[in-house]
């Protein structure tokens, strides 16, 4: 009975570090993320290798189809590529917010 407990025991530890390394170093899903007002996505955004999350500015466009307006239409504080999002440039178009950022010299 011990012998099985400690297999089925090794065999989850396996299974789960094999899902780990699967989904936070090849899989990379949280790359681009926003993460400012969710702290589960800037959790998950941290657990994966050369991510971090960090504050800069982020394009916006109004195209629906663009995968930068289906990430910000996700978080609650945007409100269009206007004025009435905080954060917002008029200049260049992008908004100042927390966001995942991967690779480069951490």
């Amino acid at each position: 009975m011990k012998k099985k407990m400690l297999l089925i025991l090794i065999t989850n530890i396996i299974i789960f570090l094999i899902l780990y390394f699967y989904i936070f170093w090849i899989k990379s899903p949280f790359i681009a993320e926003i993460t400012q007002d969710r702290p589960i996505i800037k959790a998950l955004c941290n657990m994966q290798v050369a991510c971090h999350s960090g504050t800069g500015p982020y394009t916006c466009r109004e195209d629906p189809k663009s995968d930068s307006f289906k990430r910000l239409s996700r978080w609650d504080g945007f409100k269009g590529c206007n004025n009435l999002t905080i954060g917002y440039q008029k200049d260049d178009g992008r908004i100042i917010l927390e966001y995942c950022g991967c690779g480069g010299w951490m």
